[in-house]
């Protein structure tokens, strides 16, 4: 995140890792849109941010920039979505060959089998594409 260091120059800014994604601890608890929103709220709250934000989603962060901008409109100024995720007319299995679906199939028995990948935020991708 080379730019990170640019843009504090001149803002406040806040950046983390979701439960389970890069060297951050597992989730412990199932790791649906509104878990994640809530666990944002609260570390921005826990370390003195307060709103109106200007929320950035990469990539799957942007579905949870838009539930959250959804849940708390007052608190959020704006959103910044770089290379993000949709929310609208999407389908996941759409655009995939019947290869890249059988392996989805084949990895979701396999982290089935795993105590915390049930917890995965992967899992609840489809039910927060809904609610938005």
């Amino acid at each position: 995140m080379k730019i990170l260091p640019a843009i504090s120059e001149s803002s406040s800014v806040f950046s983390y890792n979701r439960f389970g994604v890069a060297g951050s601890d597992k989730p412990k608890v199932s790791h649906d849109g509104l878990n994640i929103v809530n666990t944002l709220r609260e570390a921005l709250t826990s370390v003195g941010f307060e709103p109106p934000f200007l929320l950035v989603g990469h990539s799957l962060g942007g579905l949870y920039a838009n539930l959250y901008a959804r849940l708390y409109p007052n608190e959020v100024a704006g959103i910044v979505f770089l290379e993000s995720s949709t929310t609208k007319g999407i389908s996941l299995n759409e655009y995939q060959g019947q290869a890249v679906k059988t392996i989805n199939i084949m990895f979701k028995v396999f982290d089935s089998l795993s105590s915390h990948k049930q917890f995965s935020e992967v899992n609840f991708v489809e039910k927060i594409i809904k609610s938005i």
